[in-house]
């Protein structure tokens, strides 16, 4: 199963949940295993900042720049606040995805949590 999403406007953060529910709809809904479910998510335009490091952020101020607020700060962002994930690695078999499908793994809409998933991320 292939799934394609284009990401051209960074405001349009729904794209995350999209993705995830499309995963969680085929393995869990559609029984179709997690090794034969590919998704690629192509940003462009303004998303390709959330593509982008935190030195990157913090250097030429994308948040300033895209009306990005850090919601830990209520400032501009000069952290990419797509990329890391809360859910803690210590959690996690590395290779495997765990046995429950209550597990935060499976709400995990960052862009780290979901190339956990083997989501592949173009810029």
């Amino acid at each position: 199963m292939k799934q394609v999403y284009q990401w051209p406007n960074i405001a349009n953060a729904i794209v995350f949940a999209n993705i995830r529910n499309g995963l969680n709809g085929f393995q869990f809904s559609y029984d179709i295993p997690a090794d034969e479910i590919q998704v690629v998510v192509q940003a462009y335009s303004s998303a390709n900042a959330a593509t982008y490091d935190d030195f990157i952020w913090d250097k030429y101020r994308w948040g300033e720049a895209l009306a990005v607020r850090d919601p830990q700060t209520n400032q501009p962002a000069t952290r990419n606040i797509w990329f890391g994930t809360t859910v803690g690695h210590t959690t996690l078999t590395p290779g495997r995805q765990p046995a429950e499908r209550n597990h935060p793994f499976f709400d995990d809409i960052s862009i780290e949590g979901l190339q956990r998933r083997r989501v592949l991320f173009l810029a």
